[in-house]
C-alpha cells in the first residue's frame, strides 16, 4: 500500500542537505503543515473488533528509512539516524507510542508526529478514545485530530489539546462532530507534540505517550456543547479577507479555535482563551488562504467540538 506522506530522512545527510533542512524547518510556520500534506485515500481494509488498526501499538516495523514505527501508523521523522517516536511500555502492559521531542544537530527540535494511515470505517463514529500521559516543555501542546472523510472530503472532525502534565496513563475522549449527513468511509488520526511557532517546532524534552486508541458510538449532526446558547455561522461566506465567528455562551468557559482545510491541514490555531457569558464574535484574517473550503473547529473546555464551514473565494 503506497504511503502518500513525504518523509524527512536525516540518514546520510551531508552538510548542504542539513543546511537546506534548517532553512526548510525555519520557514514552516505551523508544525502540522507537513503532517497534514495532501493525501490520496488508501485502499479499503477489513474492519474487525479493533476499529483503529494497531491502535494498541503492539506491532512495530521498519518504515523503509531505517527507523521503527507502529504498523499502520507513520512516525514522520523517524529514520536510522534520528527518531522522536519510540516504543515504550503501555497502559496495562504491552507497548505504547511515545512522542519525545529531541534535538537533531544541525536541524533543530522537530515536533514528534504520529499519523495513522487512512483506514476504512463503517459508520460516523461519535468519539475517539485513548490513554495518555506525559508533560510539555516550554509552551508545547499535544495536538490530537480525528478527521472523518467521505470520498476524500472531510465530513467530520474532532480536535483536542493537552497542555498539562499527566503523570499516569489517563483516559481521554475526543468528540467527533459532523456537519454533513454523508456516510464517512475513512478516518485519519493524528498526534503532534509541539508548538505553533515561527522559530521552533517543539521544545526539547516535551514527551507524551499514547495508547489504546479506539472509536465508538454513532454521531448525530450539529451537536452543541451545553456551554453554548448558540454558535452562529461564519460570515461573510464566501469570504476574501476576514471571517467572523459569532457565538453565545451560557457560562464562562475557555474556547479554542482551529481552522483547517479539507485535507485536514491546520492553517490557524487560537489557543484556549477565557470568555465571559453572553455574545461574542471572533474575527480571523484569512487573506493568506488559497481559494477553497475550510472548516472552523470550536473547542470548549468539555471537549465537545463543534465545526462550521466557510469558502474562500
Amino acid at each position: 500500500m503506497k504511503n502518500p506522506y513525504t518523509y524527512f530522512s536525516p540518514a546520510g545527510m551531508n552538510e548542504k542537505s542539513i543546511r537546506s533542512s534548517v532553512v526548510f524547518f525555519k520557514q514552516m510556520k505551523k508544525i502540522t503543515q507537513l503532517a497534514f500534506a495532501v493525501f490520496a485515500l488508501f485502499a479499503s481494509v477489513s474492519l474487525s473488533a479493533q476499529v483503529v488498526p494497531n491502535g494498541d501499538f503492539e506491532t512495530w516495523e521498519d518504515n523503509g528509512y531505517g527507523g521503527m514505527q507502529p504498523t499502520g501508523w507513520m512516525a514522520i521523522f523517524n529514520s536510522a539516524a534520528y527518531s522522536n517516536v519510540h516504543e515504550v511500555a503501555g497502559y496495562g502492559g504491552g507497548s505504547a507510542a511515545q512522542l519525545l521531542a529531541t534535538d537533531y544537530p544541525g536541524v533543530g527540535v522537530m515536533a514528534p508526529s504520529l499519523i495513522s494511515e487512512g483506514f476504512s470505517v463503517a459508520q460516523n463514529y461519535a468519539r475517539m478514545h485513548g490513554y495518555v500521559k506525559g508533560a510539555p516543555a516550554g509552551g508545547d501542546t499535544l495536538y490530537i485530530l480525528t478527521a472523518m472523510y467521505a470520498d476524500a472530503s472531510i465530513v467530520g472532525a474532532g480536535v483536542a489539546y493537552i497542555t498539562q502534565q499527566i503523570d499516569e496513563f489517563t483516559a481521554f475522549e475526543v468528540n467527533i462532530i459532523y456537519n454533513s449527513k454523508a456516510d464517512a468511509d475513512s478516518c485519519i488520526i493524528s498526534f503532534i507534540a509541539g508548538q505553533f511557532s515561527d522559530e521552533n517546532m517543539a521544545t526539547e524534552g516535551t514527551s507524551f505517550t499514547v495508547d489504546e486508541i479506539s472509536l465508538s458510538g454513532i454521531a448525530g449532526t450539529a451537536d452543541l456543547s451545553p456551554v453554548f446558547n448558540e454558535i452562529g455561522q461564519p460570515y461573510p461566506n464566501p469570504v476574501q479577507d476576514h471571517i467572523n465567528l459569532p457565538f453565545d455562551l451560557v457560562q464562562p468557559d475557555e474556547i479554542a479555535v482551529t481552522l483547517f482545510d479539507v485535507t485536514g491541514k491546520i492553517v490557524f490555531n487560537q489557543q484556549a482563551k477565557m470568555f465571559s457569558p453572553g455574545y461574542h464574535e471572533l474575527k480571523f484574517d484569512i487573506s493568506d488562504l488559497t481559494t477553497g473550503t475550510y472548516i472552523i473547529s470550536i473547542l470548549p473546555s468539555d471537549g465537545s467540538t463543534a465545526t462550521r464551514k466557510f469558502v474562500v473565494k
